[in-house]
């Protein structure tokens, strides 16, 4: 084994991992107690990790964590990440989807819109880094802000940056975030740090191979019981063509549209059936893993809800458009298609 600087840290925790979460879609009879908000659904990255992120933390290590869009509860919330419309640090609400949110980490010169994540780590991050730096026997406000920099720079931007849609490298060439989670990534990290010493090499190899075949094996499983039915949906919605489809039911289908569209580049919307029995309408992205659109939504829908939006577009039962205009919602299969059809309209006039 190599010898180096200092012992093996690889096999424990400066800080224990949260204890299993108690999630809740409503706050009856739950009893007293701190309560995180976040919406229900479809659930993200983001908010995932902003969730985690307060659960290391002494205040919310006991929290429930609340999963609704009802106005109403998010309210008795004491924190509300990843929905709400609002971003009020003092209120404790750290949502990003709102029309004119583009706060960035302007405090350490980054340019990536933040997401949940990323707002959850700039008001919470130091506490949580202190406390790191305290079990190892001490911190001083110079680790403290060294680590909230790479931290952010390391593992968080990369997360704000894919739920706001952001390509990774800017048009210049120059890379807007860096994406340190991939599997080699994960595989190098078990390597010896230089400071490790009387490290068992071969059984960190094994822990290496574990973890490869490990994810092999969830991406071939993943394949046959999800990638292969969704390509027989996808086929069968794209086979008369046109600019707008729509899915017999919800699959995820951008990995097979740019294969089984009979005119390549044709189809600009797709519109499918969410989990709450509404609809969305889906750009489809120039390329598969894309957040370039063939064709945004308008810009001037975006970031619109409800009623605001149903006025503008002039079609009742209209529920948001992202604040990227990639994707939208509504109340029926209708007013969906309808939207999609006014999308390519408003494209054309302009």
């Amino acid at each position: 084994s190599p010898r180096r600087g200092g012992p093996d840290t690889r096999d424990g925790s400066i800080m224990e991992e949260p204890a299993a979460l108690a999630v809740v879609s409503t706050l009856e009879n739950v009893g007293k107690g701190k309560v995180i908000g976040t919406h229900d659904g479809h659930f993200h990255c983001d908010e995932c990790l902003a969730v985690g992120l307060l659960k290391l933390l002494p205040e919310f290590e006991s929290a429930l964590v609340l999963r609704t869009r009802e106005p109403g509860l998010l309210q008795q919330c004491d924190i509300v990440v990843d929905v709400g419309g609002i971003y009020e640090a003092a209120s404790r609400r750290f949502d990003h989807h709102q029309r004119g949110f583009e706060e960035t980490m302007t405090e350490l010169s980054r340019r990536t819109k933040l997401s949940s994540a990323g707002l959850t780590y700039r008001h919470f991050g130091r506490e949580i880094l202190e406390r790191a730096l305290a079990a190892r026997g001490g911190a001083t406000a110079q680790h403290v802000d060294a680590l909230f920099a790479r931290l952010y720079t390391s593992f968080v931007e990369h997360i704000d940056g894919i739920d706001n849609g952001l390509e990774a490298f800017y048009d210049s060439g120059e890379a807007r975030y860096e994406v340190s989670t991939s599997l080699s990534r994960r595989v190098g990290r078990l390597n010896p740090g230089w400071n490790e010493s009387d490290v068992d090499v071969d059984a960190r190899f094994g822990r290496a191979v574990r973890l490869c075949v490990a994810e092999f094996l969830e991406c071939l499983d993943d394949s046959l019981a999800r990638w292969l039915p969704a390509r027989d949906v996808t086929a069968r919605a794209v086979a008369d063509g046109g600019p707008v489809i729509a899915l017999e039911t919800y699959c995820p289908w951008e990995s097979h549209i740019f294969a089984l569209e009979p005119v390549p580049g044709e189809t600009k919307y797709v519109v499918y059936r969410v989990a709450d029995d509404t609809f969305r309408v889906h750009a489809v992205p120039v390329r598969e893993g894309s957040f370039t659109s063939r064709l945004p939504l308008p810009e001037p829908w975006r970031g619109l809800r409800d009623d605001a939006l149903s006025t503008l577009v002039a079609i009742p039962g209209c529920i948001f458009v992202h604040a990227s205009g990639f994707i939208g919602g509504a109340r029926s299969r209708e007013a969906a298609l309808a939207l999609a059809h006014k999308a390519l309209a408003t494209a054309s006039s302009s």
